[in-house]
């Protein structure tokens, strides 16, 4: 296996971590209700160090562990966790230099994007959004932020030296 291949496995499976990471530590660290997504920082991590291909792959997976795990529409993680990736992914650390900060904003508003898309896969009213939005899903976009960028601090981005 070659570096590049065997670097994109380990990813992964850090990402599978967090799956039973996010399901038994996660609710135990909520404020007022609400809860970090370990799963989402670290997803969207994984989607631009790997880019958008691997971004979606590994989230259609991970969506599909959390669609039978969890009641709700059937492929709703799924479809919100590869338009996800694959959006996370055009931020590709090997294409486009992201700052700490740019992959805080982008987590947050990928937070935000999953949630407006889980919402309306539930077949709930597109007027309800903005105040779904505000009330729900924004404080634990907020959460998320935060621990993404205790995690992001962990793993700087890659500085690579670009010959145009």
């Amino acid at each position: 296996m070659t570096e590049g291949v065997a670097s994109v496995f380990r990813r992964m499976v850090w990402v599978a971590l967090a799956v039973p990471f996010q399901i038994l530590i996660g609710p135990k660290l909520a404020i007022l209700g609400f809860q970090p997504s370990f799963l989402l920082a670290l997803f969207v991590l994984f989607s631009i160090r790997n880019g958008s291909f691997a971004g979606i792959w590994v989230g259609f997976a991970i969506g599909l562990v959390f669609d039978v795990y969890q009641q709700g529409v059937p492929g709703a993680y799924v479809l919100a966790l590869a338009v996800l990736g694959w959006i996370a992914g055009f931020f590709d650390e090997k294409h486009v230099h992201t700052e700490y900060s740019t992959r805080v904003l982008i987590l947050g508003l990928g937070c935000l994007l999953h949630d407006s898309l889980w919402f309306l896969m539930g077949h709930h009213q597109f007027q309800d959004l903005p105040s779904f939005l505000l009330r729900i899903s924004a404080p634990s976009a907020l959460y998320t932020m935060m621990v993404g960028a205790a995690i992001y601090a962990l793993r700087p981005p890659v500085r690579r030296e670009r010959r145009w």
